[in-house]
C-alpha cells in the first residue's frame, strides 16, 4: 500500500548520510517542474544539476534505488517517484525558520500540482519527515488556501478536492481540526461539503472535534462548585494552560469499525503525544450532549434591559418631577443603552452558534468527554450513532 511504501521511503531518507545535498537537488528539480508545469525535465537540465552537486554516484544510493540515476533517466515506478518526493520534502527541515515558512507557502501550490498532474506523492511525506510543529504549520497554510478557495469551475473544484484529500490523509490531529474548520468556515459551500470528514475504511463518517473536558455541573453541585472556590481554581488552571499553549484536542468519528477516538496533546505549540482508540458499537453504553450556558447571552441581555428600564425609568420620572434636563437625558440614554445591549447580544455570532459538551461511555474505564464542540455537528453525530446502534441491534 502507499502508506507502507511511504513509511519505508521516509525511513531510508531520514538516515541517509548525503540527505541534505540530495534533498536540495530533489527540491530544486521538483520546484522547477511544478512552476513550469512540466511532466518531466529534460535530461540536460538534470545532468547539469547533478554535475554541480559534486556528489559521488555511489553516495546517492538508497535501498530503493540510486536517486541520481533515477533523476537522470526519469522516475518510472511508484518507488522512484516516492523517493524523489520524500527527498524534496525533507529539504524543508534544513531551512531556517523564516525561509522555511516562505518555502512551505510556495509548496502548497507546487505540491498540489505535482499530486494532481504527476505521480510524485509530496503530501504523503509532510507528517513523516517534518517535526510536528512544522507539519502543522504546513497544513495550516493548506487550510488557509481552502478557506478562501472557490469551486466554481472543474479546475477549481479539483484543486480544492486535492487539498481536502491531503488534509484527510494526514496523520496529524491538527489536520482534522483544520479540515473541520474548513467544513464550517470556507467561503465556498462546495468546499465546505468537500471537507466533510471521512473515517477509516473509506466510508463516509460524521465527526466531532473539541477539547478534552467536562461541562460545568448545574444545580446544587454547581452552586457548591462556585462557593467552594473550585470554579476559581479551574479557571486559574485554564489560564495557566492558555499561557503555556497547552491543550488536548479530541476528535470522535464514526467509522466502519465503530467509534474512533483521536486525541492529541500539545504543549508550547508542539504535539507531544498522540493517541488513537476504536470502540465497537456494541460497547457503547451511552452518549449525550450538555449545553454549556446555551442562552447565557440572552439572559444577560434581558437582565440588562430590565435594569435599564427600571433605573432609567426612575431617572426619567424624577427628571419630569423636578424639571432636571440631565436626569431626563441620562434616563433616556440608559434605557437606550440597555435596549441596544439586549439587541446586540441577540444577533452577535455567538448568539447563533452554540458550543456544547459531549460525553461517550464505552464501558469500563473507557469514557470520553469533550467541550467546545459545534452543537449542530454533535446533534448530527448523536443521531447517526443512534441510527447505527439501532441497526446493529436488529
Amino acid at each position: 500500500s502507499m502508506n507502507t511504501l511511504a513509511d519505508k521511503i521516509a525511513e531510508e531518507v531520514r538516515g541517509h548520510a548525503q540527505r541534505p545535498a540530495l534533498a536540495a537537488l530533489a527540491a530544486t528539480l521538483l520546484a522547477r517542474l511544478a512552476e513550469s508545469q512540466l511532466h518531466h525535465l529534460g535530461p540536460d537540465a538534470v545532468s547539469q544539476r547533478v554535475r554541480e552537486l559534486g556528489i559521488d554516484r555511489a553516495d546517492a544510493a538508497f535501498p530503493s534505488g540510486n536517486v541520481l540515476e533515477i533523476l537522470e533517466r526519469g522516475p518510472e515506478s511508484d518507488v522512484d517517484h516516492a523517493l524523489v518526493a520524500a527527498l524534496a520534502v525533507s529539504h524543508w527541515v534544513d531551512l531556517p525558520g523564516a525561509r522555511r515558512a516562505e518555502v512551505m507557502d510556495a509548496w502548497t501550490d507546487r505540491a498540489l500540482w505535482l499530486e494532481t498532474q504527476t505521480r510524485y506523492p509530496v503530501f504523503a511525506f509532510v507528517d513523516r519527515l517534518l517535526e510536528a510543529h512544522a507539519a502543522d504549520a504546513y497544513w495550516e497554510k493548506v487550510g488557509e488556501r481552502l478557506l478562501a478557495a472557490r469551486a466554481d469551475t472543474p479546475a477549481e473544484a479539483a484543486r480544492a478536492a486535492a487539498w481536502c484529500a491531503a488534509l484527510r490523509g494526514s496523520r496529524s490531529s491538527e489536520s482534522a481540526r483544520i479540515l473541520a474548520k474548513v467544513g464550517e468556515e470556507a467561503s465556498s459551500g462546495v468546499v465546505r461539503q468537500m471537507a466533510a470528514p471521512a473515517a477509516s475504511g473509506g466510508a463516509s463518517a460524521l465527526s466531532v472535534q473539541g477539547r478534552a473536558g467536562h461541562a460545568p455541573p448545574g444545580g446544587a453541585r454547581g452552586v457548591l462548585r462556585l462557593i467552594s472556590g473550585w470554579a476559581l481554581l479551574e479557571w486559574l488552571w485554564r489560564a495557566l494552560a492558555f499561557v503555556a499553549s497547552a491543550r488536548r484536542d479530541v476528535t470522535l468519528q464514526l467509522g466502519d469499525a465503530g467509534v474512533e477516538v483521536l486525541a492529541s496533546t500539545r504543549l508550547l505549540g508542539r504535539e507531544v503525544r498522540k493517541a488513537r482508540a476504536t470502540y465497537p458499537l456494541r460497547s457503547v453504553l451511552s452518549a449525550s450532549r450538555e449545553v454549556r450556558y446555551p442562552r447565557a447571552h440572552l439572559l444577560v441581555g434581558a437582565v440588562a434591559l430590565g435594569a435599564s428600564l427600571l433605573v432609567g425609568g426612575l431617572w426619567v420620572a424624577e427628571g419630569v418631577r423636578t424639571g432636571e434636563t440631565y436626569l431626563l437625558m441620562a434616563g433616556g440614554g440608559l434605557v437606550l443603552l440597555g435596549a441596544l445591549l439586549d439587541l446586540g447580544l441577540g444577533v452577535l455570532p455567538f448568539g447563533r452558534r452554540g458550543r456544547v459538551a459531549l460525553r461517550l461511555d464505552a464501558g469500563g474505564n473507557h469514557r470520553v468527554a469533550l467541550v467546545g464542540a459545534d452543537e449542530a455537528r454533535v446533534d448530527a453525530f448523536l443521531r447517526e450513532l443512534e441510527r447505527r446502534l439501532a441497526r446493529a441491534g436488529e
